[in-house]
């Protein structure tokens, strides 16, 4: 912190011919914060600014005669930014101590508007930072909007291009939405969106997944490297999640409850063609589901059949809530770190160990992840102690962690719900 607020050392070049008060010059200088000081001349001062190769913040002339006003003219041609003290000379005549208290209160007020300006570029940040991000949210329910989801489509589309991988989109529609807002109201219906939009995110916990809402009562998820099998379980579970909410729903034909239907959509993307052809075969999966009685799953390549849902016997991973906005950086930042612990670990030097402490530290920072934070604390301090085994286990621990982390994309602030029955919040919870 105190880098922050510190003034930087400041060069000064002295222009002294008699060398007999330099120490007191330095002193003076040192004591104002001026830590880099250059002696010279007037001859080596002659020299200097023709060479141009020093550019001095502050010039102290100590010059007697007819030098000291060509001098000074010949110092205000090269350094135009740069104060002249003059001392002992004419009008300009100044003793030393007053000459320095000037000096210092102009580098204190220096130092403060420094400090002021400091603080209000820190303030602009955040709220750049803050805009950045609600250009990225649904302000409804929390996740991601439709313009963060183009940008991310188009971003995945030509990642899987360059690597041959398969990209899946699943559209999801509630059923019969229209009916509810006109028996619940409106408040009833946006109530409802969020505990939908609550329950999707729980489900899509890769780093690279991710649900948006596309407008209205209709929901998104992209999967990238995600074939097509693997997509139609994805889509039912996010419909079986819905529908397992047991949101009463008396105006739907097709249930007591709200559920939705989902179009699943899997291609091999091309440079070549958009990906919103990706776009449209999901649509045209969803309008099939519809036609066909809705609360269902349809893939594009035909009815999606019966899918059996195999969930694993090991308890779920640890898994955090992260901003939408981080959704397009995540899965590198996280699959970087992962192979930096691995490196470090196998080579068993406390250096990069020191170094990846830093790096998960900083990645904890940015984004949200404490437990990485806490993790490159302890590293930290395994290191500091030379314990070469207790640096290898806390690195089996964060690539542990690495490995089962799950993200959910939801802005923190959209993490209750409102019953559409009570109208009161319902806090969801962080464990599935």
């Amino acid at each position: 912190m105190a880098s922050e607020t510190c003034c930087p050392p400041v060069r000064a070049l002295v222009i002294d011919d008699d060398d007999s008060l330099r120490s007191v010059v330095r002193d003076l200088l040192l004591e104002i914060g001026y830590q880099a000081v250059r002696f010279a001349t007037c001859e080596d001062a002659f020299e200097i600014t023709s060479l141009r190769s020093e550019v001095p913040e502050l010039i102290v002339l100590d010059v007697d005669g007819q030098r000291s006003e060509q001098m000074r003219r010949r110092l205000a041609a090269a350094y135009p930014q740069a104060p002249v003290v003059a001392v002992n000379h004419g009008e300009y005549e100044l003793t030393l101590e007053t000459a320095f208290a000037v000096l210092r209160t102009t580098r204190r007020r220096r130092t403060d508007r420094e400090k002021r300006l400091t603080a209000r570029m820190r303030r602009l940040e955040q709220s750049n930072d803050e805009l950045m991000r609600s250009a990225c949210i649904d302000l409804l329910t929390g996740v991601a909007n439709r313009r963060h989801f183009d940008d991310l489509l188009g971003t995945e589309w030509k990642r899987a291009a360059r690597g041959g991988a398969a990209l899946s989109l699943v559209m999801l529609d509630l059923d019969y939405f229209h009916a509810l807002n006109e028996r619940y109201g409106h408040p009833g219906g946006d109530a409802c969106l969020r505990r939908v939009a609550d329950a999707l995110v729980r489900v899509l916990r890769r780093p690279s997944d991710i649900v948006a809402r596309y407008g209205g009562e209709e929901f998104v998820a992209l999967l990238p490297d995600t074939d097509a099998a693997g997509a139609c379980v994805v889509a039912e579970r996010l419909r079986a999640q819905v529908e397992g909410l047991q949101v009463p729903h008396a105006g739907s034909a097709c249930s007591a409850v709200v559920t939705l239907s989902a179009g699943v959509a899997t291609d091999r993307p091309g440079l070549e063609r958009s990906c919103r052809t990706l776009v449209g075969a999901a649509d045209r999966a969803l309008f099939r589901a519809k036609q066909e009685g809705r609360n269902r799953v349809c893939a594009d390549t035909g009815p999606a059949g019966p899918i059996v849902v195999c969930r694993p016997n090991r308890p779920p991973g640890p898994f955090v809530f992260a901003e939408p906005f981080l959704a397009g950086c995540m899965p590198r930042l996280l699959a970087a770190t992962r192979s930096g612990v691995g490196s470090t670990r196998d080579r068993a030097d406390l250096d990069r160990a020191a170094a990846m402490s830093r790096e998960l530290r900083r990645v904890g920072a940015k984004l949200g992840f404490e437990v990485l934070t806490e993790l490159g604390c302890r590293l930290e301090l395994a290191v500091r102690g030379g314990d070469h085994d207790r640096v290898r286990q806390v690195l089996d621990e964060v690539a542990w962690y690495l490995d089962h982390v799950q993200v959910v994309y939801q802005r923190p602030a959209a993490r209750g719900s409102v019953s559409p029955e009570t109208g009161k919040l319902a806090h969801t919870s962080t464990r599935s």
